[in-house]
Formats: C-alpha cells, sequence, structure tokens
C-alpha cells in the first residue's frame, strides 16, 4: 500500500498567468525566472534533468512564491529520449520549450533544462516564446536550425544583462550555455531587485494581485497531482531514490524539499 501526500497550492500555473496579459513586468519575469531556476538546481544536484520545464509546469503562489511541478518525464542525467520526441508524439507539454538535442532525441542533462528555462524566461519577458510556429514540426525545425532573436527586439526596456542572460540559455550548442540552473540563478541574482528573497516575492505577489487571478479557480488544483513524480528505480539514481518517491520544490524562499515515501506508506526521511 502506497500512501502520497499532496500539498494544496494556493494560486496559478505561470501559463495561466500569462494567458491573461501576455508579457509580466520585468522585476517580476526575473523573480520567477530566479526561483525557478534555483529549483532546478536542486533538482540538477541530484542528477536528474526536468525535461518538462514549461509555464504549464511552474506554479505561482499568492504569498509571492514558485514551485516546480511536472516532474513526470524526468530522468537521470545523460538518458537518451530514444526517437525524436515530437517524431514519437511523446506526451511533453510542447516542443517549443524543449532544447535542440531533446528534439533530436540525443542525451541530455541539465544544459536541456536551461535551454527551457531560457524559452520561458524569454515568454514572460516579451509575451511571445522565441521559436513561434504555426505547428508543432515548425517549432522544432526553428529551435534546430535557427539562432533565438535579441530579447531586446521584442521588449526594448529589458536590460542588456538580461538579454546576455537569455542569450547564453538559448545557445543552441550545449557547451556554450550555462553549465547548470545554478549558474543561471547566479547571474540572475546579479540584477537589481533580484538580490533578496523578500523583493523577489513582492514582486511576484504584485503581478499576481494585478492579473487578478481569483477569476481562474481550479488553475493549480488540476496541476496539484502532478507537481508529486514517482520516480522508477535506476542504478544511476542516488540509492535514496529507489523505491517511490515523491518530488515537491517550494522555492518561496529558495529552499527545496525532496519527501520520501516508502512503499508501507510511512514517510521515509525529508532531505
Amino acid at each position: 500500500l502506497t500512501s502520497l501526500v499532496l500539498e494544496r497550492i494556493d494560486g496559478v500555473s505561470l501559463a495561466a498567468l500569462l494567458s491573461t496579459g501576455g508579457a509580466l513586468p520585468i522585476d517580476a519575469a526575473i523573480a520567477v525566472a530566479l526561483d525557478l531556476a534555483l529549483a532546478l538546481a536542486h533538482v540538477h544536484e541530484r542528477g536528474l534533468v526536468h525535461r518538462n520545464v514549461c509555464p504549464a509546469s511552474v506554479l505561482v503562489v499568492r504569498g509571492g512564491g514558485v514551485k516546480l511541478a511536472g516532474f513526470g518525464h524526468a530522468a537521470p542525467a545523460d538518458v537518451r529520449d530514444g526517437p525524436e520526441p515530437v517524431d514519437a508524439r511523446e506526451s511533453l507539454d510542447s516542443p517549443h520549450y524543449m532544447s535542440p538535442e531533446q528534439i533530436l532525441g540525443e542525451r541530455v542533462d541539465a544544459r536541456s533544462d536551461v535551454f527551457s528555462l531560457g524559452v520561458v524566461l524569454f515568454e514572460m519577458v516579451a509575451g511571445v516564446r522565441p521559436f513561434e510556429a504555426t505547428d508543432e514540426r515548425g517549432a522544432a525545425q526553428r529551435i534546430r536550425t535557427e539562432d533565438a532573436p535579441p530579447l531586446r527586439d521584442a521588449r526594448p526596456e529589458a536590460p542588456r544583462a538580461l538579454e546576455r542572460i537569455v542569450a547564453r540559455c538559448l545557445a543552441t550548442q550545449p557547451n556554450d550555455r550555462y553549465p547548470s540552473a545554478a549558474d543561471v540563478a547566479d547571474a540572475l541574482a546579479t540584477l537589481p531587485g533580484a538580490e533578496h528573497a523578500s523583493e523577489r516575492r513582492e514582486a511576484i505577489a504584485h503581478v499576481l494581485a494585478r492579473a487578478n487571478v481569483s477569476g481562474m479557480p481550479g488553475d493549480a488544483a488540476a496541476l496539484r497531482a502532478d507537481a508529486y513524480a514517482t520516480l522508477p528505480p535506476s542504478p544511476s539514481i542516488a540509492p535514496a531514490f529507489f523505491g517511490l518517491v515523491t518530488v515537491a520544490l517550494a522555492i518561496g524562499t529558495g529552499a527545496a524539499v525532496i519527501q520520501h515515501v516508502a512503499r508501507d506508506g510511512a514517510p521515509s526521511g525529508t532531505v
């Protein structure tokens, strides 16, 4: 018998928030991206790749925090995707957020999540994705063959330092990107207003209030179950991940929690 305890999240997905008004205020976009990078850094430190970073997997909490969900496709680093995900009709949310190597079905590591984070950050600031297309195959082709457009072409008031961060995240070659999400977080933390968690929470809470997200009930509840991923045993995963593992990352203060649930339903520990 296995029992899982799921957290009730008072907030909405980033996808729902973007759908209400397009681009976010720049300080709020930086705040969300930094907290998201901290969450991904926690994942990468444990040898995992999220593989599905997109607005639908990011939960924005009314108190100003950010939570990372969508762990159904998480896997150990360097695992090959197999056939090209777009051709295989893999149930990922959208190829618009995939890295070139993930689209090609090649081995992925933390740098693939960094690319996806860059797409999300570009969309939050610009109001559009960097590789828009009329269909999934068109988006996949653009990601594989084109460089991302400069962020300031879409949002001229964006800081040049932020444009450089986004451009490095979106580099076509993995070696040209930040090595991990922790490095992205370090870079974002140098931007004005991003140094302190309290300032970031205030920026996020303000944009939620301005968007009147109370009119979208059930959005976070629909994603709650996917915030906890059951990962299969694997020799390349740390021993703590054997058995049933549920992952919940709460990044309102930069902290991340992994709770392990034993097969008999009793918690086996918290890291």
